[in-house]
């Protein structure tokens, strides 16, 4: 299992990852995509995260 500062210098990371880095599970990554909320790509049956694109997701999040 990679370390979280590891991960912080990928350009894509896939749902596993994505799940570490933000602290959810896999059940509500799949309805943050269904949503729209969580842009992904696809690689042969493999999903990606940009991390552009998990950068804007969290962007989007309320503040506190």
């Amino acid at each position: 299992m990679a370390t979280e500062e590891a991960l912080r210098h990928r350009k894509a990371y896939s749902l596993r990852e994505v799940g570490e880095l933000i602290h959810t599970g896999q059940t509500k990554l799949f309805e943050l995509i269904k949503s729209g909320q969580l842009k992904t790509r696809k690689l042969g049956r493999k999903r990606l995260v940009l991390d552009a694109d998990l950068e804007e997701f969290l962007e989007t999040l309320p503040k506190e």
